[in-house]
């Protein structure tokens, strides 16, 4: 079975399909038989579309799916057998003429003042019902109906009703080659309108390098041709030697983009990327994270972190550069848009002169990005990709509830067990290590599950044919268990990442000899076990849960360095890496004392800080958590500082969250002479929190929580706003 993941509503508004050019179509006569059909409908457009006003209706999608053209003025859209005349459709002239193929979107907005034609879009006098219903399209005499979904099933929120395609067959749509147009060029100043949006589709490239395919030059003799790889070769004058950054796009066009499966961008790069997709960042590999600056910058360069640098080391690829690298991008199928799409590549070349410069004499940009479209029979369905205006994608016979656990995220002291539910027939399977099961991973769920320690607990339902459930996470907390878990309690391979504790070596960072810490000190536990529980109790929790090699694995990601003697790949697990590298995560919130404040989301996150992410004084990290597509939400919408000082005034939508591990002044800083001994846990959020009291903004909302990753024990965290764009906290 394939699955058929739930897409978001696409954001752009389209009110006809573009009317074909060529032949012109005479309108038939009201006696003629006719083929205009109810295509699609949402009943519940919750993050959907919007119409002229911004505002977000219910919506219907009417087709011509005859040879001829047809004036649907004089027509009627009910949803009421009993009354087939409910709303007539308005004379508007061309607005109403649906040549063949065509499509006409009604918005079903109800009797708000938003009725017939406002700003040049239909507007219904009824709303759509979620429960089973009627809708029909009834032609211009009021009774003949020409189509009709008579008692249609119960609908869902941001799922569309309609015909679509299967996939039971499929084709790939080679969308970017050897033969796909490129614009590139190579910076070598800074301009601003140029550096923050030539990644934008609509970004005009005029006085740009023109070509084709693969890009770059191979000016060296390193064994290593690039050549057969190079479609548009770079001159000096292009891009010299020493200029480390190009800009590369691929203009490239989709058809029906709801109807696509997976999206996959093979690569060939010398020496490092960041891969952007409609503007939106997909893939990076070697791309250096210079603390002197913010990067990406015109001037940005090929490199690894290196351990104890407050920069990056040079980086160079050398007989792995003609090495094909592959790139999963399916769940970045939701931004591709109807019409023209952009593929663009910040290319970053090495700024190592070590023997003679030969290093900065290669560069390769080679992408081939390919898409899997179904082609199965069309069938009745759910429309998991809602599509108001373009051809409908990919139908399934329901969806399949997420999944509902018997006992809540929460603190225990005894055994017990929890039962997993979901859509009757659905099949279940979870995961216990942190990873997100799918439906051909994890463990198949064969009755309630014991649970006698910490634990996480991860599951997702599936049934074929049907869109599948997301992923849902519960953490089961056993504080006998939390304060005195230690390395036995990590049954997964990890890679080291803690300074050294017993033999005092003066290693820091990324060295492989490090040792990690996972344990609760016992000699402020020991003899305290009461009072350290009730500690525990006494504030909010958070839970992190995700795949443990994406937090401490040591395997590096495609198109990355092997691990030297005493330097671990990077990027990899992001604990060890460091930042500028986003992974997929469950955010639980659960607050003891209020079992009514609570959340949960799916989200992305990174390692936060500047040159603390080398972990060269604190082994003891922070966190920014992103609510965005594709990981999630694209905000998250709960009053988490209503409670906190000034909250009255706190955002109730976030699109971003610190969680913050308080790194100068903090117990766990290395030096101890002034910084461990001086602990000011409190300062910075009591400093934000008198500001708000005294002026009501200006300053981040927090609060303290206790953090727990994949079920351990992470410490005291600062959960806080994250001023962004002029003290703007929210999205």
């Amino acid at each position: 079975m394939q699955r058929m993941k739930r897409r978001r509503a696409r954001g752009q508004r389209r009110i006809t399909a573009r009317r074909r050019n060529g032949l012109g179509f005479e309108l038939l006569e009201p006696r003629l038989a006719l083929a205009v059909v109810i295509n699609e409908f949402l009943a519940d457009n919750s993050t959907g579309i919007r119409d002229a006003a911004t505002h977000r209706h219910d919506w219907i999608e009417l087709r011509n799916t005859g040879v001829v053209a047809q004036d649907l003025a004089g027509w009627y859209i009910t949803d009421s057998s009993a009354n087939l005349t409910k709303f007539q459709i308005p004379i508007a002239g061309a607005l109403t003429v649906l040549h063949p193929g065509e499509i006409l979107l009604v918005y079903a907005s109800g009797n708000n003042g938003e009725v017939g034609v406002v700003s040049g879009e239909l507007h219904t006098n009824f709303q759509l019902s979620k429960e089973p219903g009627y809708l029909g399209l009834v032609q211009s005499n009021g009774t003949t109906i020409e189509h009709e979904f008579n008692l249609y099933p119960q609908q869902k929120s941001d799922v569309s009703y309609g015909t679509g395609v299967t996939t039971g067959t499929s084709t790939n749509d080679a969308l970017v080659g050897s033969s796909t147009a490129v614009r590139v060029v190579a910076p070598t100043s800074e301009n601003q309108a140029r550096d923050d949006n030539w990644r934008e589709i609509a970004y005009d490239t005029t006085g740009w390098i023109v070509g084709m395919g693969g890009v770059g030059f191979d000016r060296n003799s390193d064994g290593i041709n690039l050549a057969p790889f190079i479609n548009t070769t770079l001159s000096t004058m292009q891009m010299a030697n020493t200029t480390s950054s190009a800009y590369v796009r691929y203009a490239f066009n989709v058809d029906s983009p709801e109807q696509l499966t997976s999206l996959s961008l093979d690569l060939r790069f010398d020496d490092g990327f960041i891969a952007y997709l409609n503007g939106r960042e997909i893939a990076r590999a070697n791309f250096a994270e210079d603390f002197q600056r913010s990067q990406p910058q015109w001037d940005s360069f090929a490199g690894n972190q290196l351990g104890t640098s407050s920069t990056s080391g040079a980086a160079n690829r050398v007989d792995e550069a003609d090495d094909l690298v592959s790139f999963d991008l399916t769940a970045y199928l939701p931004f591709l848009e109807a019409g023209e799409n952009v593929l663009a590549f910040h290319g970053v070349n090495s700024k190592s002169t070590s023997g003679g410069g030969t290093n900065q004499q290669d560069f390769l940009i080679q992408p081939v990005l390919t898409a899997q479209r179904a082609t199965g029979t069309s069938q009745l369905g759910y429309v998991v990709g809602p599509s108001p205006g373009c051809e409908n994608g990919i139908a399934a016979l329901g969806v399949v509830g997420d999944t509902h656990f018997s006992v809540d995220r929460g603190f225990f002291d005894a055994p017990f067990q929890v039962a997993i539910t979901s859509t009757p027939g659905a099949s279940i399977r979870y995961a216990l290590d942190g990873s997100a099961p799918t439906e051909t991973t994890g463990t198949l769920y064969a009755g309630p599950i014991d649970v006698t320690t910490t634990t996480i607990l991860r599951a997702i339902a599936f049934q074929t044919g049907y869109a599948s459930s997301n992923v849902d996470t519960q953490t089961y907390i056993f504080l006998d268990d939390v304060i005195h878990q230690d390395a036995s309690y990590v049954t997964q391979p990890y890679e080291t990442w803690g300074h050294d504790k017993e033999d005092a070596g003066s290693e820091s960072g990324y060295n492989r000899d490090d040792e990690s810490d996972w344990e609760m000190d016992p000699d402020v536990v020991n003899g305290n076990e009461t009072a350290v529980k009730n500690a525990l109790l006494a504030i909010p929790t958070m839970s992190l849960v995700m795949d443990w090699d994406d937090l401490f694995g040591g395997d590096p990601l495609p198109g990355t360095f092997p691990a030297g003697s005493n330097v671990a790949p990077a990027p990899q697990g992001i604990y060890i890496h460091g930042s500028s590298s986003e992974r997929a995560t469950s955010l639980e919130y659960f607050n003891p004392n209020s079992l009514t404040d609570t959340f949960h989301v799916d989200a992305a996150v990174e390692m936060q800080g500047h040159s603390s992410t080398l972990r060269w004084n604190s082994d003891k990290m922070s966190f920014q958590v992103k609510f965005k597509s594709p990981y999630g939400p694209n905000d998250l919408d709960y009053d988490l500082f209503g409670d906190t000082p000034g909250g009255e005034n706190a955002a109730t939508k976030y699109n971003t969250l610190i969680l913050d591990a308080m790194y100068n002044y903090a117990w766990h800083h290395q030096n101890i002479s002034v910084q461990a001994d001086y602990a000011r846990f409190v300062t910075d959020q009591v400093t934000s929190d008198l500001q708000n009291a005294a002026s009501g903004v200006g300053a981040p909302h927090g609060k303290y929580v206790h953090l727990y990753v994949n079920g351990l024990y992470w410490g005291l965290y600062n959960a806080h706003e994250r001023p962004i764009k002029q003290h703007s906290f929210c999205k």
